[in-house]
């Protein structure tokens, strides 16, 4: 449902029907058949009496009406709807961390309050736009949050627990611990054997995953899909064995396209378990295609468990935005980039009237950053 900012202002308007933000229609007039002489010799006597009989009534009340309350103009009523509106979406939004080492935290957080629920199957996915051009796309921006992540965690962990990294070879493993440097006591690097189907189990690779096993905590980063036999063995023995140790996905990219024909049964596993998975943190910048004759800002999307994902405008300029951020849409489900382009598009056109000298209706609305709320609090590990 988009927030009632963005449908104030005209983004992404909802359809009739679409959610509890939807535009509702104005209900008829009262005696609107007998002014607007609508035929009614279609109906039976009894129905056409008490229509008109109904019609009549309801136009001597609106008659005594301003003799005894005086009306709001409509600009008032719609600022009190829409101002009642936004603090309701605001108060399940997602708010923009405000840095690096906030949004750390906060993902920390999150994935420790979903495991402190039950949930041992989760996902993560960040992406600020800043990638190494040394590196891989993908592994290098998975990297940025290892190192912050990693180091949070293992904060968190200090005296009760350890984090293992896991990457999908050696060579990853061998650049991340490059580009990572010292790591603390309670965060360890390792990677998943070479395994598919067929392989034979050794002792030497049942020691890599008991290795793997032994942590409190496993982050699984940026999985391919030829690394679905591995994580799907290894989840296969923590279940058998009911350690309860979680695992989190980062950024992962199990579901493209397979080269190999053997590693679908592992993917159907994969794809069944992935139906429970949580997505525990959220965090991706968006920047649109631009061009000469059309720019439009960048976009934010950002969802922190158990929160809905929340799509921001960043638009420091905004008369309505919100520590620089003006609210989109707020959805229980990831949005298609298609979807956001065309928000921000919208988005663009409706702030060049607010800033021609409307007044904004939502600027005194304040956002809830304060930790110490119930969703934002630190679970206790299951060992304390």
């Amino acid at each position: 449902a988009a927030s009632a900012a963005a449908l104030r202002r005209g983004v992404a308007p909802a359809p009739a029907g679409a959610g509890r933000f939807a535009r509702a229609e104005p209900e008829a007039s009262a005696g609107r058949d007998v002014r607007q002489g609508r035929s009614l010799a279609g109906l039976p006597v009894a129905a056409a009496f008490g229509l008109v009989a109904g019609g009549v009534r309801q136009r001597r009340r609106l008659r005594r009406l301003p003799m005894m309350v005086a009306p709001r103009s409509f600009r008032e009523e719609a600022k009190l709807k829409s101002d009642a509106m936004l603090a309701e979406t605001l108060s399940t939004a997602t708010p923009v961390p405000e840095d690096f080492e906030d949004a750390m935290t906060l993902a920390c957080n999150c994935v420790l309050l979903a495991m402190a629920q039950g949930k041992l199957r989760q996902q993560v996915f960040y992406d600020s736009g800043d990638t190494d051009m040394k590196l891989n796309g993908a592994f290098g921006t998975a990297l940025g949050f290892v190192d912050g992540f990693g180091n949070r965690m293992a904060q968190e962990l200090k005296g009760k627990g350890s984090i293992v990294c896991v990457f999908g070879d050696m060579g990853k493993m061998g650049i991340a611990k490059k580009q990572l440097g010292e790591l603390p006591a309670e965060m360890r690097l390792e990677y998943f054997p070479p395994m598919n189907p067929r392989t034979q189990m050794n002792q030497g690779i049942q020691e890599q995953f008991d290795s793997i096993r032994s942590s409190d905590l496993i982050l699984v980063v940026a999985p391919e899909p030829e690394e679905v036999c591995p994580l799907m063995h290894l989840c296969d023995e923590l279940d058998k064995s009911r350690s309860g140790t979680p695992v989190v996905l980062l950024n992962s990219r199990l579901t493209e396209k397979l080269r190999m024909e053997e590693v679908k049964i592992a993917m159907r596993k994969y794809l069944s378990m992935k139906q429970t998975m949580v997505v525990a943190f959220h965090l991706q910048q968006y920047d649109p295609p631009q061009n000469e004759e059309e720019f439009m800002n960048a976009a934010v999307i950002v969802k922190a468990h158990p929160k809905p994902y929340t799509i921001w405008e960043d638009n420091p300029d905004d008369p309505e935005a919100i520590d620089g951020f003006f609210l989109m849409d707020v959805s229980a489900s990831p949005p298609r980039m298609d979807k956001v382009k065309e928000m921000l598009k919208s988005s663009k056109s409706m702030y060049k009237v607010l800033s021609s000298g409307a007044a904004p209706l939502s600027k005194d609305i304040p956002l809830d950053r304060t930790p110490g709320t119930e969703w934002f609090q630190m679970p206790k590990f299951p060992w304390q």
